[in-house]
């Protein structure tokens, strides 16, 4: 069986996630701060202090 009768369309593989910024106010210093999609915790970059969901 050839590949392009197997495969109807894109492999799973073949579609791409992309990240995309979340603006959350850090509870250390008020300042707004940048969360990534994939991400879970990081870090202000204004105090340092840890921002999650």
């Amino acid at each position: 069986m050839s590949t392009e009768l197997k495969y109807k369309g894109k492999p799973a593989c073949a579609e791409k996630y992309v990240p995309v910024p979340e603006y959350v106010v850090c509870p250390g210093c008020g300042k707004e701060a940048e969360l990534w999609s994939d991400e879970e915790q990081a870090a202000c970059a204004c105090c340092g202090g840890i921002i999650g969901r």
